[in-house]
């Protein structure tokens, strides 16, 4: 069980860093302006230096 649960955590980290790459370091009102809501991963746009260089569904460093 402690293993699953363990297991569940880092997926689970992994997962939403995923989803929030594209916004890395955006404020809440510039990700709304350019994405509107982010319900799918999406690749790194260009205009976001911190995630620019990553693909769809790539997590980051944090």
């Amino acid at each position: 069980m402690k293993t699953e649960r363990i297991l569940g955590a880092l997926y689970g980290q992994a997962l939403g860093d995923a989803m929030g790459m594209p916004s890395e370091l955006w404020p809440r009102s510039r990700v709304k302006a350019h994405f509107g809501w982010i319900d799918r991963f999406l690749p790194g746009p260009k205009e976001n230096n911190a995630a620019c260089y990553f693909n769809r569904a790539e997590f980051t460093d944090d």
